[in-house]
C-alpha cells in the first residue's frame, strides 16, 4: 500500500495571486447576476437565452477591437531577400543634396511588380530624381532578377529648422514591404549668415554689418531676414533678397535700437531655416564724431573728430578698389583728421548708401561706435582740354602755332563729363575767358543745350542730361590775339571752370571744377608743348 504524498499548503506570492484571482471572479460573477436581475429577469419571456446572446454580442466586439489594436500595431514583415542600403551626405539646409538608396535582390527568385517611395521630411524640394518620380515621390521599378541591384537617386534641397530629420525609403510588391531610414543631424546651411564685426559691446546709435551669402553652386529666391524685436535691419522690421546668385553676397545693417537682445530669424521660400541671436552690452555715448560726404567720384570723403583714441573704421561701399570686397577696415590715428577712400569706377549704377563704423578700443574691449552713412551718387567728373588738331590728325584750329604777337590764332574747347550712371538735371559748365580771348560764335553741341555769354565768361547749360555711357560734351571755338607782354609765356585759354548738376534720384546737387586750360593743349598730342608765345 502506496503512501500517499503529504500535500504542502499554497503560501507566499501563490497564494495572494490566487485569492487576488478568486476575488475579481467572485466580483465579476457578482456583477454580471446583479445585471441579469436588473435589466433581464422578469422583463423577458426567455431571459436567460437574451442575456446569453447579449453577452456573446459584447465578448465578440471586445474581439475585434483587441484584434484591430493588434493588427495597428504590428509592423509590416520584412522580406528578407530584399535588401536595401540608404546613402546621404551630411545634411545642409539650403544645399543640394544627393540621397541614394540601393535595392538589392538576394533571393533565388526573380521578385516582379515592384514600387518603390522616398520618404522625405516637410520643407523637401525634389530637384532632380532618377527614376522620375510622381507627385508622391514613388516610381515603378518593376522586376528584379535574383543578385539584381537597382539604385534610386534623387536630388533634394531641405528647408527646416529642426537638429536632425528622418530619410526614408519603403519598397514593395503589394504582398511584402522592404523599408529603410536614415536620422542625419543637420550640419550647416548653404546659405550663411554672419557679423562682418565680432563685437559685442556698442554705443547708441551704432550699426553692424551682416554678411548674407549663397555658398552654394545655384542661385537662391525669396531669401528673408525678419527681426524679432526692436531692432531693424536697412531700416525695417524685414528684408527680402529676391536672388541671390551662386557665392553672391549681399551686405546688411542691423540697427539694434539699442537693444540688449537682438535675433534674426532666416528663411527661404516661407521655410524658417535658423534664428541668429546676440546678447550685446549698450555703454553711454562717446564724443566721437565720424561723419561721411555723398560718394560722387574716384573717392569717398570721411572725417573724424574727437578721437582721443586710435581706432578701426569699417568701411562699406560697393566701389572700393582694394581686396576685391565691398568692405574695409582702415586704421585712423587719435585726434581729428579726413579720410578719401579710392573707388572703382562703376560698371552699372550704383545707388544705395555708403557706410562708415568706427571699432574703438577701449579698457574693456572693441567698442562699435555711432555710425555714419550717405548716399552713393553717380560719378561727376569734369574733364576740359583744348585742341588744334582733331584725333584723326586733321587742323582744326586756325593760325600760328605756337601763337605769336598780333595774330589771332583759334583753338576748339571741349567740355565734358565723364560717362554717368543716372539721370542730372539743370547741368551747367561754366569759364571764364583768359586774358585776350574771345569767343568767335562757332560750338558743336551733339548732346543740346546751348552756349550763354556773360561778359568774359561763357556758360555750357543743359536743363536735362540722362545717364550716358560714353559722357557729355559741349566743343566750343575761341580766339587769342596775344600782346606784346605776352612773349614768352602760355596764355590762359579757360580758368575757373566749374561744373554742377543735380541727381534726379537723389536730389544731390553735384560739382567738380578744373583750374585752367592753356595753350600748351595737353590733351592734343600733336600740338602739346607748343604754347609759348613767340614774337
Amino acid at each position: 500500500m502506496k503512501k500517499r504524498r503529504s500535500e504542502k499548503p499554497i503560501q507566499g506570492v501563490a497564494a495572494q495571486g490566487i485569492v487576488t484571482a478568486f476575488g475579481l471572479s467572485r466580483a465579476a460573477t457578482s456583477h454580471l447576476r446583479k445585471g441579469y436581475q436588473e435589466k433581464y429577469h422578469g422583463k423577458y419571456r426567455y431571459a436567460r437565452f437574451v442575456f446569453a446572446f447579449d453577452i456573446s454580442l459584447f465578448a465578440i466586439a471586445l474581439f475585434l477591437v483587441g484584434t484591430n489594436i493588434y493588427l495597428a500595431t504590428l509592423r509590416p514583415s520584412i522580406a528578407t531577400d530584399l535588401q536595401l542600403v540608404l546613402e546621404a551626405p551630411p545634411l545642409q539646409t539650403a544645399q543640394p543634396l544627393a540621397l541614394q538608396a540601393k535595392l538589392t535582390n538576394s533571393g533565388e527568385t526573380a521578385r516582379s511588380g515592384l514600387h518603390f517611395r522616398w520618404n522625405l521630411p516637410p520643407g523637401t524640394e525634389v530637384l532632380s530624381a532618377e527614376p522620375a518620380m510622381d507627385a508622391n515621390n514613388e516610381a515603378f521599378i518593376g522586376a528584379l532578377a535574383p543578385g539584381e541591384d537597382f539604385y534610386a537617386n534623387v536630388v533634394v534641397e531641405i528647408y527646416t529648422d529642426q537638429p536632425s530629420l528622418r530619410l526614408g525609403f519603403h519598397v514593395s510588391d503589394n504582398t511584402e514591404t522592404a523599408a529603410g531610414e536614415l536620422i542625419r543631424p543637420i550640419v550647416g546651411s548653404g546659405l550663411s549668415v554672419k557679423p562682418l564685426i565680432d563685437v559685442k559691446r556698442i554705443l547708441p546709435g551704432a550699426l553692424i554689418p551682416y554678411e548674407v551669402k549663397n555658398e552654394t553652386s545655384q542661385a537662391m529666391q525669396s531669401i528673408n531676414l525678419r527681426v524679432i524685436g526692436r531692432a531693424q535691419i536697412d531700416g525695417k522690421q524685414e528684408e527680402t533678397i529676391d536672388t541671390l546668385n551662386s557665392l553672391e553676397r549681399r551686405i546688411v545693417f542691423l540697427d539694434p535700437q539699442s537693444s540688449r537682445d537682438t535675433k534674426i530669424a532666416v528663411s527661404i521660400n516661407g521655410h524658417v531655416l535658423f534664428e541668429r541671436g546676440d546678447v550685446l552690452e549698450v555703454l553711454p555715448d562717446s564724443p566721437l564724431r565720424v561723419q561721411a560726404s555723398p560718394s560722387t567720384g574716384k573717392f569717398a570723403h570721411v572725417s573724424i573728430s574727437q578721437a582721443d583714441a586710435p581706432l578701426r573704421l569699417f568701411i562699406y561701399h560697393p566701389q572700393l578698389s582694394s581686396g576685391g570686397e565691398p568692405y574695409a577696415f582702415v586704421s585712423v590715428k587719435a585726434g581729428d583728421s579726413s579720410l578719401d577712400i579710392p573707388l572703382q569706377d562703376a560698371e552699372h549704377s550704383v545707388s544705395g548708401n555708403w557706410f562708415v563704423i568706427p571699432v574703438i578700443q577701449t579698457d574693456v574691449g572693441e567698442v562699435l561706435g555711432k555710425a555714419a552713412t550717405n548716399v552713393i551718387t553717380t560719378s561727376f567728373q569734369l574733364k576740359a582740354e583744348a585742341r588744334y588738331y582733331a584725333d584723326t590728325g586733321d587742323q582744326i584750329g586756325i593760325g600760328a602755332l605756337p601763337p605769336q604777337v598780333g595774330k589771332e590764332t583759334t583753338y576748339w574747347v571741349s567740355l565734358a563729363l565723364e560717362p554717368t550712371t543716372a539721370d542730372l538735371q539743370d547741368l551747367e559748365i561754366r569759364a571764364t575767358l583768359g586774358p585776350s580771348v574771345h569767343l568767335t560764335g562757332r560750338s558743336a553741341l551733339p548732346y543740346g543745350g546751348g552756349i550763354v555769354e556773360s561778359g568774359d565768361g561763357l556758360a555750357w547749360v543743359l536743363p536735362n542730361a540722362p545717364a550716358d555711357k560714353s559722357g557729355l560734351r559741349a566743343l566750343i571755338e575761341v580766339a587769342l590775339t596775344p600782346t606784346q607782354n605776352m612773349v614768352g609765356q602760355v596764355p590762359t585759354l579757360l580758368q575757373q571752370i566749374t561744373a554742377k548738376a543735380t541727381e534726379i534720384r537723389s536730389h544731390v546737387l553735384l560739382t567738380d571744377s578744373k583750374a585752367l586750360i592753356d595753350t600748351n593743349l595737353l590733351g592734343d598730342p600733336r600740338a602739346a608743348g607748343r604754347g609759348v608765345v613767340t614774337k
